[in-house]
């Protein structure tokens, strides 16, 4: 096997599904996310256009060895990034997140790069709308108009979340030759 197991992924995804509300009309889908450990990392501004690539694979060493049982630890779904904005909607920092399986939610391993570290997540209801592609492959001007019709949406049903902090979702493998990806947002 190359990696850990993206089936691991799925089945995490079906449980962690606790509620999924999927309405075509109304342009979004609502989900209640439960609590649990996620390992994470920030995305580094001076690492350039690699930067979300080179976070990736900082949780992606945790996950294959990199931790201080050198444990193998099976891959989730999905891969979350957080970009936070200024109220000029200017990217100022942002985060990656891999979700820790159950098997080691108990007593996560500590990460071993000084730039990994554990976060535990509480419930949270998002919004989201999926937008099938790699996130690699989705050009500035497409995440600006999916994020516009996912706020549009919002706003005319009526629903508030946190505007400063755009999730993105990555639920397949990077090679899956058919890819899932969400925009979302927060409730608050």
């Amino acid at each position: 096997a190359v990696g850990p197991s993206q089936s691991t992924g799925k089945q995490w995804y079906q449980r962690r599904v606790r509620e999924e509300i999927a309405n075509a009309d109304c342009g979004f889908g609502m989900r209640k996310v439960a609590a649990g450990k996620w390992v994470s990392t920030e995305v580094l501004e001076e690492e350039g256009e690699k930067k979300y690539h080179n976070a990736f694979h900082r949780l992606y060493n945790y996950i294959t060895g990199a931790n201080s049982d050198g444990a193998e630890i099976p891959m989730t779904a999905p891969v979350i990034s957080k970009p936070y904005m200024d109220a000029a909607w200017k990217e100022v920092g942002a985060t990656m997140h891999f979700y820790v399986p159950s098997a080691f939610q108990a007593n996560p391993p500590s990460p071993t790069e000084d730039n990994v570290y554990m976060e535990d997540w509480d419930d949270a209801l998002v919004y989201y709308r999926a937008i099938g592609e790699s996130g690699e492959k989705i050009s500035q001007d497409v995440w600006v108009s999916e994020f516009t019709n996912l706020y549009t949406a919002l706003m005319k049903a009526g629903h508030g979340y946190y505007p400063y902090m755009s999730v993105v979702g990555g639920f397949t493998a990077p090679f899956d030759e058919v890819q899932r990806t969400e925009i979302m947002f927060v409730s608050n």
